[in-house]
């Protein structure tokens, strides 16, 4: 079932329609009530019988969205200051410190060694 209104996915688990050109509403509504199998909607209308929205879009990371995608929270300036003190913190020398770094129990460091003398 392919239009050029639709994408529908060759899957035999439910099926994903997504609207390639606006304005198409009504040819998706129409295939989505055909099949008797689920469909999943990406930017193709109400009409599907769930939704897909990427987590990017939904946590507005990126500085426009897509048409079809609403934000639901604006995380864009809060990821770009949390990788810049990131970025600060391991240039300077500051991360990681002694609560970040990772030891390996005596017993477990011994046998490591070992393996590795060998190879």
């Amino acid at each position: 079932m392919r239009g050029r209104g639709t994408r529908l996915t060759t899957s035999p688990r439910p099926r994903i329609l997504q609207a390639l050109h606006g304005g198409r509403e009504g040819l998706v509504h129409g295939r989505a009530r055909a099949l008797s199998i689920p469909t999943i909607g990406v930017g193709a209308g109400p009409h599907c019988d769930g939704q897909v929205l990427v987590v990017h879009d939904v946590f507005g990371v990126y500085e426009k969205a897509p048409p079809f995608a609403r934000k639901y929270a604006d995380l864009r300036k809060v990821m770009l200051d949390a990788l810049k003190g990131y970025e600060a913190d391991v240039t300077a020398g500051g991360f990681p410190g002694e609560e970040q770094t990772f030891r390996m129990d005596p017993g477990e460091k011994d046998k490591l060694d070992k393996l590795l003398d060998r190879a």
